[in-house]
């Protein structure tokens, strides 16, 4: 896929449901719900640019979305580790989990075949660089009943968290390389794409 026009812009969108930029607030593109912070703070993104992730210090730190009223089968989130052994999100309470041990990406309790993508590209290996980490499954939908950002239920994130973007269609390989491909360059809204940092 191929982003030229704006028709393309609208059909790589078609399917997102939740949208957090997280730009020095927890304030929704897409979705209706907003979070609650709690001791993350405001730092610079991937490109460099201020107030535009949020920093979590492993302690206590997270960021409660809670009920998102959006039901799920893929998800993109932005990262930066400060260790290899990190969790990073839950989205339920049975839990629907995100984490990385030694590197390796691990969706659990996602029904079904789960494929996991870091910067585009099928694989689990997650360094404590910026990443593009997206989950998605064949199987059912599932509602994202409580999301936490930085926390699984047992353990907390010491490391940064950007974009989060949920979506209700299992998103194909082709899909999830064109989101890396324009979201390592570019301020990605739906229906807006504009060079960051030139906004």
């Amino acid at each position: 896929m191929t982003l030229t026009t704006y028709k393309d812009h609208q059909e790589l969108f078609a399917n997102c449901n939740g949208y957090w930029d997280l730009r020095n607030n927890t304030l929704p593109i897409t979705g209706t719900v907003s979070g609650t912070i709690t001791g993350s703070v405001v730092t610079p993104d991937r490109f460099g640019v201020a107030n535009r992730a949020y920093l979590f210090d492993g302690t206590d730190d997270k960021i409660t979305m809670g009920n998102t009223a959006v039901s799920i089968k893929s998800l993109l989130v932005w990262v930066k580790l400060s260790s290899t052994t990190q969790s990073i999100l839950k989205l339920t309470d049975t839990p629907h989990t995100i984490t990385v041990s030694s590197g390796t990406l691990t969706a659990s309790g996602w029904p079904a075949t789960v494929v996991l993508y870091v910067n585009g590209a099928s694989g689990s290996t997650v360094d404590t660089n910026w990443a593009l980490i997206g989950i998605t499954t064949s199987g059912d939908a599932f509602a994202a009943s409580n999301l936490i950002l930085g926390y699984d239920g047992s353990s907390y994130l010491n490391g940064l968290i950007g974009e989060i973007l949920t979506f209700s269609t299992q998103l194909s390989a082709v899909e999830m390389k064109t989101f890396y491909n324009l979201m390592s360059k570019y301020t990605l809204y739906p229906l807006i794409a504009s060079p960051r940092g030139q906004e």
